[in-house]
């Protein structure tokens, strides 16, 4: 009968069919067919030197039994189901890999900044080589930003290039595919701010205006802040700033009134008010100098009573004040307490 020929079938196996990458934790199905009552499963990590028992007794005519993979990487795995009752006929998969891959370092809402190199770490095993990928639109799309790395590396450091929110990074088996991957958790974003003055060494004139600049991404607020020791203190200027200019979409500027603060060696930084990791100093020092003032001419021999211009250049000068001196320049005697400086000149009436 059909039936007694059916029974005499072996037990075949049909997944795993060896060959494949299955990753630590995730579930895989092992499909059988077989005519027996009940099955006995079991898989080995060493080529079948030793057998773990998955299923003593498991009903035969299911034909499938949802695996989870456990925590065993190793090249060497088979798969086998043996027949209860009967002539216990067994059926055994060729040999695949469990694989393991993993991203250790990658925080919820963290904030990173372009242009600042950030280590992307991982363990794996039986692992040869990895692709990071990246994310805007929560793992619909994927984009390659590192390919066929060392596993065995467990590091990268990736700079990011371009500001924006709600990112996710995954690293991925670059034999495997997505079968042996890792998503990271949580999501993050990446802002960009720069200064755009002080590219080189600049003289500024003391109580003058000048227009500090830089751009910005996914930054709402800034600080600025000026240090005379190369960064080890700050000064503040400004603090809570707008990022940007109206009508931009990325340029920021503030008119700082240059304090009267004579030095050499200055930096600027600009900061992320509410980061205040995202940040940038400027690339070369800058000076603060008093402002320009020169008297022109000389007056010679005065007569009392007479009256003498004193005529003077200056720049970024608002007030003057005018003294004259009997002994050289020991003792100084006031002319006039406070001369607007762009009058450049003064009518003195000799004392």
């Amino acid at each position: 009968p059909l039936g007694n020929l059916a029974r005499t079938r072996p037990p075949l196996l049909l997944s795993p069919g060896g060959g494949e990458r299955w990753q630590v934790g995730r579930t895989h199905s092992i499909v059988w067919k077989t005519a027996a009552p009940a099955v006995k499963l079991e898989y080995s990590t060493d080529n079948g030197a030793a057998w773990t028992l998955l299923q003593a007794t498991y009903p035969g005519d299911l034909g499938t039994y949802d695996w989870a993979v456990p925590n065993a990487p190793s090249r060497k795995v088979l798969v086998r189901i043996t027949e209860l009752g009967g002539e216990g006929r067994v059926a055994t998969s060729a040999a695949f890999d469990i694989a393991d891959l993993v991203l250790t370092n990658l925080a919820d809402n963290a904030v990173w900044q372009t242009g600042v190199p950030r280590a992307i770490e991982w363990t794996s095993a039986t692992v040869e080589k990895i692709d990071l990928q990246l994310s805007t639109d929560d793992g619909l799309i994927w984009t390659t930003i590192a390919s066929s790395l060392p596993a065995e590396s467990g590091s990268y450091n990736w700079t990011p290039t371009t500001s924006a929110i709600a990112l996710r990074i995954r690293a991925v088996d670059a034999l495997a595919g997505s079968e042996v991957q890792d998503t990271a958790a949580g999501v993050f974003s990446i802002k960009s701010l720069a200064l755009t003055v002080f590219a080189e060494p600049q003289a500024l004139i003391a109580t003058s205006p000048y227009t500090l600049s830089w751009t910005s991404g996914g930054v709402q607020t800034i600080d600025l802040a000026y240090s005379k020791d190369d960064g080890t203190t700050w000064i503040p200027i400004v603090s809570g700033a707008p990022a940007r200019i109206p009508l931009s979409k990325t340029v920021g500027t503030y008119e700082w009134m240059v304090p009267f603060d004579p030095g050499m060696d200055y930096r600027l930084r600009v900061s992320d008010s509410d980061v205040p990791e995202i940040r940038a100093e400027s690339a070369a020092l800058f000076s603060i100098v008093p402002p320009a003032l020169e008297l022109l001419g000389t007056p010679g021999s005065l007569a009392a009573g007479s009256t003498f211009t004193i005529r003077w250049t200056s720049e970024w000068t608002e007030n003057v004040r005018l003294e004259y001196a009997m002994d050289g320049t020991e003792t100084w005697c006031p002319i006039a307490d406070s001369v607007t400086a762009t009058s450049g000149e003064f009518e003195w009436i000799v004392p």
